[in-house]
């Protein structure tokens, strides 16, 4: 009796296991499409889709909207795969996976806009900026004849920009921070910023018209081009659509790994993984080290964390 009651035991906790394995592939696969009407601002991640249109926005899981909330189209929003953060006047209002409210962040003035990568954001207002982590603030500024533009982030380590103009010149300014505090700050003089991002704990900034890699307050690699109008990257590449119309691809090391010529229309989508160029009659991706071309009518954007997915009025499909 006591081998039977053992042997029921073991079918059991296998019948449990292989539940929970099904489960799991459940929760974590990815669907190939989407079928749900897109505003002009889609992110996708972890499959949960944030769209805005006509003074709404929508959040669904995988079809199945959580979120329908009035939200002016002019107000920017961000989506961080665990957090939905949105504007309301004075404050910062940060929304669960369930479309509830989890908390709220009061600032001085209204909020104009936020720029935001992985857990940090910046809040723009009308006298200052301030650095928000875990919806607390860490730094706020007074700024003057500048605003901020960009941020990236990497655990306890982030970099932010501003930029101005002073004397009909334009300058962008750049501060890192760590765990420790500020422990560089710069101004560059006639040159924005176009993109950053922390790759192997290394910040590359991309500037119009050349790159800059830092490791912490030291750049140790630099390279110039003729100008940028597009920049992506990815934890391999850099890839820089140039004002001439060449795509320029570097390597971490900032070795020139390809130069093609491109149409001027194409922008550039990159995730952590890989990059894609698009317009609305298609997108382009290596194959072979060379660049193809797939034809899809009336493509609006591109989103994606670990795949791209090709977004379109009424659906988001994956390219597979």
């Amino acid at each position: 009796m006591d081998k039977i009651k053992e042997n029921l035991n073991y079918i059991l906790l296998a019948v449990v296991a292989i539940l929970v394995c099904v489960l799991a592939i459940m929760m974590f696969s990815k669907k190939n499409v989407y079928n749900i009407n897109t505003g002009n601002s889609t992110v996708l991640k972890k499959n949960y889709v944030i769209t805005h249109y006509d003074n709404k926005i929508f959040m669904y899981k995988n079809d199945n909207l959580r979120m329908k909330k009035d939200y002016d189209d002019k107000n920017p929003f961000y989506f961080d795969g665990k957090f939905l953060y949105l504007i309301d006047k004075k404050d910062l209002l940060q929304y669960n996976t369930k479309g509830k409210m989890n908390s709220k962040l009061s600032f001085k003035s209204n909020i104009d806009y936020i720029y935001a990568n992985k857990d940090h954001i910046i809040v723009d207002t009308a006298n200052e900026f301030s650095i928000v982590n875990n919806m607390k603030i860490l730094e706020s500024f007074n700024i003057k004849d500048e605003v901020s533009s960009l941020i990236a982030s990497n655990g306890s380590n982030y970099s932010f920009n501003t930029i101005g103009k002073r004397d009909g010149r334009i300058f962008s300014k750049i501060y890192m921070y760590d765990d420790k505090g500020l422990f560089y700050k710069n101004i560059f003089i006639d040159k924005p910023v176009f993109r950053m991002k922390y790759v192997e704990d290394k910040l590359i900034v991309v500037f119009d018209g050349y790159i800059k890699v830092f490791d912490k307050a030291k750049i140790i690699n630099s390279k110039s081009f003729d100008g940028t109008k597009d920049v992506g990257i990815s934890d391999k590449n850099i890839y820089v659509m140039t004002k001439t119309g060449e795509l320029l691809i570097y390597d971490n090391d900032l070795n020139l790994v390809s130069k093609t010529k491109v149409d001027d229309s194409l922008k550039i989508y990159s995730n952590d993984k890989n990059c894609i160029l698009y317009n609305q009659n298609g997108y382009f991706m290596f194959e072979d080290s060379k660049l193809v071309e797939y034809k899809a009518s009336d493509l609006k954007s591109i989103t994606g964390e670990d795949d791209f997915y090709l977004v379109f009025n009424n659906r988001i499909e994956r390219i597979r």
